[in-house]
């Protein structure tokens, strides 16, 4: 990666290749026991509320009673 000014400097060809090769090798690896893949790009209004309303419905709810440091991990 190159650095200008003490910022890395995105090679958009290089970030492409590396995906889509990493993309390609997953689909070789797991097509025979697992069947074709299916990329899914989601944004903010998701349709599997839609289709599902349960659908992640009750996460933050549950996350006030569960143990775990929340707020930290979201921070990472």
């Amino acid at each position: 990666m190159a650095v200008s000014r003490g910022k890395p400097i995105v090679e958009e060809d290089l970030l492409r290749h590396t995906i889509l090769n990493s993309i390609r090798m997953f689909r070789n690896q797991f097509t025979k026991d697992y069947g074709e893949m299916v990329i899914c790009c989601d944004d903010k209004e998701n349709w599997r509320k839609e289709v599902f309303p349960e659908y992640k419905a009750h996460r933050r709810k549950n996350r006030e009673n569960d143990p775990t440091d929340w707020k930290t991990l979201f921070e990472l």
